[in-house]
């Protein structure tokens, strides 16, 4: 582990030693557990870091209906036929690109 800078704000965990094969250590572990929940929970960031994660897990729920949505299969179609075009250097990955995201949009109105 790197050393941080500690402050209020932060939680500093104990070293505890430990020997699982010998039981020794456990009820420190699970005191310590208990600390930092409680220390979660005191602080505030136990609700700030679900709120996190809430957050990132609904950002992925709608990018993935998005992309179900903007990938069907005449986009799909639409894309493999303009391959060529710019493999060969006629056209740019960004006009594919453009044009793919505005029928996207139109199909939306």
């Amino acid at each position: 582990l790197m050393m941080r800078d500690h402050d209020a704000d932060s939680w500093m965990p104990s070293i505890i030693k430990t020997v699982a094969t010998e039981n020794k250590g456990i009820v420190e572990i699970a005191d310590e557990v208990d600390r930092h929940h409680q220390f979660l929970n005191s602080s505030g960031n136990f609700l700030k870091r679900r709120e996190n994660r809430v957050k990132l897990r609904i950002k992925d729920i709608v990018e993935e209906k998005i992309r179900q949505e903007l990938w069907g299969e005449s986009r799909e179609n639409s894309l493999n036929s303009s391959l060529e075009k710019v493999v060969l250097g006629n056209l740019s990955p960004y006009h594919i690109a453009e044009n793919i995201i505005e029928d996207f949009k139109k199909n939306l109105e």
